[in-house]
């Protein structure tokens, strides 16, 4: 299948598996005063779904993995650049070292720069600045499940839009799986925005790391692919550089207030996850915060 009409179903999945949520909290539930916010968080998630899918569709589960685990390394250029957070030594380094971990993984100079691996990148890239919308969502105590909702509700016209020219109506067999896929990355979804605000970023990074030795099993018990020794050590070093990016961030002074301020001008010390945990009034429509 084509990776836009792959994205298309993971949308739509996505938008039915919150359904049962709406139906439940009520359409008050999606009362929220940071519309600009979600439009464009849609729009740079879509774009990074995209290249993902497209890089994991057409290179080895094991490079395309080790690659997207630059995220955390755009996410601090991001938060420079957007939200105004001083990028300092210590970021620098990580990134840098980030930064040659891929080129190991890439090797340029041995083997040209493929297009599934610039899409992984930018896929990664624009994951990265995704990550500080995400912040600034999360600073106004939005809800987990109203931000995976709208990003579903968003990013599916424009996934069925990229579609309708390569379109292809999926075989019965690819309907399971499909399913399946659309699952996994809600929940996904859900799982991780949940466990960024309540837990530390340390932890949550150190939990995430897991999926590169996992994804290395599932694609030799399911493709026969069997990393090489380069991709591993340039992993390696992607993954060294992003704990010690969080683990820095987790040592970093925090404000004691975090600031609400819009992306363009907006400042923030956090290192991606609020001190508290916010209070997410799901259930009880008349409870839903109010746009400030």
């Amino acid at each position: 299948m084509h990776p836009l009409e792959i994205s298309f179903f993971r949308n739509f999945g996505s938008l039915l598996c919150m359904i049962p949520w709406i139906l439940t909290a009520g359409i008050g539930a999606l009362r929220t005063g940071n519309q600009k916010l979600y439009i464009g968080r849609s729009v740079i998630g879509f774009l990074a779904n995209v290249c993902l899918i497209a890089g994991f569709a057409w290179l080895p589960l094991n490079d395309s993995t080790a690659l997207s685990f630059t995220t955390p390394l755009f996410a601090a250029g991001a938060a420079a650049i957007l939200l105004g957070e001083t990028i300092g030594s210590r970021r620098l380094i990580a990134a840098l070292a980030g930064f040659t971990g891929a080129l190991i993984v890439l090797r340029p100079g041995l083997e040209e720069l493929s297009l599934p691996q610039g899409l992984v990148l930018a896929g990664a890239a624009l994951a990265g600045v995704n990550a500080a919308v995400i912040r600034q969502l999360a600073v106004r105590n939005e809800s987990p499940n109203l931000i995976v909702t709208y990003m579903a509700l968003y990013s599916l016209p424009l996934a069925l839009v990229a579609a309708i020219p390569v379109w292809e109506t999926p075989p019965w067999w690819a309907i399971p799986w499909l399913a399946v896929l659309a699952a996994c990355a809600t929940f996904g979804h859900l799982s991780l925005t949940r466990a960024f605000a309540c837990m530390d970023a340390t932890a949550v990074t150190a939990l995430d790391f897991v999926r590169l030795p996992l994804v290395a099993l599932a694609a030799w018990m399911a493709f026969g692919e069997e990393p090489d020794g380069w991709s591993w050590l340039g992993a390696l070093v992607i993954v060294g550089a992003s704990v010690y990016l969080a683990r820095w961030e987790r040592a970093a002074p925090q404000p004691t207030e975090p600031l609400a301020a819009g992306i363009a001008g907006a400042t923030s010390g956090e290192g991606g996850t609020a001190a508290v945990p916010p209070v997410w009034p799901e259930r009880t429509p008349a409870a839903v915060r109010k746009p400030e």
